[in-house]
């Protein structure tokens, strides 16, 4: 089990490990959370995602990955974390595989540059994978947002 002082030290430094909250803020960044409970919930889910996605970005783009890919997956990941989103990222990858495997429903990659989005390639369990974005460049964007194309056909679950 995780300490408190693990679960604070985890969400309110960067994803390097370096300290970018106050006292203050960093209290505050928890209570929005949920508190130290949800923290745990969120830490667990967040390091599974943290799997698929590695697991995912390998078949995609070889193994071992490249710097820059790894680096680019830490950050994503450090962002989900620390914004809560975790959870709201398997459901979606749960859907979007039992789309493919169980629907068999076309469902492929997308990507929307023109938002400012940048993307994480997370694997399905049985291989494939869904590409998944938050809007950086959007600071009113409270949730994330994945697009699904499902038989051509754009559907956004946000």
């Amino acid at each position: 089990k995780y300490t408190e002082k693990d679960l604070f030290d985890e969400f309110t430094q960067d994803e390097n490990g370096k300290v970018v909250l106050d006292e203050d803020a960093a209290n505050a960044k928890i209570k929005r959370l949920g508190g130290y409970d949800k923290l745990y919930r969120i830490k667990l889910e967040a390091d599974y995602l943290a799997k698929l996605a590695f697991d995912g970005a390998k078949k995609l783009y070889g193994d071992p990955l490249s710097d820059e890919v790894k680096e680019r997956l830490v950050f994503e990941l450090y962002i989900m974390k620390t914004m809560g989103f975790p959870g709201y990222f398997l459901i979606v990858q749960d859907f979007i595989c039992a789309a493919r495997e169980q629907l068999d429903v076309s469902v492929g990659p997308h990507t929307a540059g023109s938002f400012g989005r940048t993307g994480t390639w997370f694997g399905c369990r049985f291989g494939g994978g869904l590409l998944l974005g938050h809007h950086e460049n959007r600071p009113d964007s409270i949730r994330p947002s994945v697009r699904a194309f499902l038989e051509s056909r754009p559907y956004l679950f946000a």
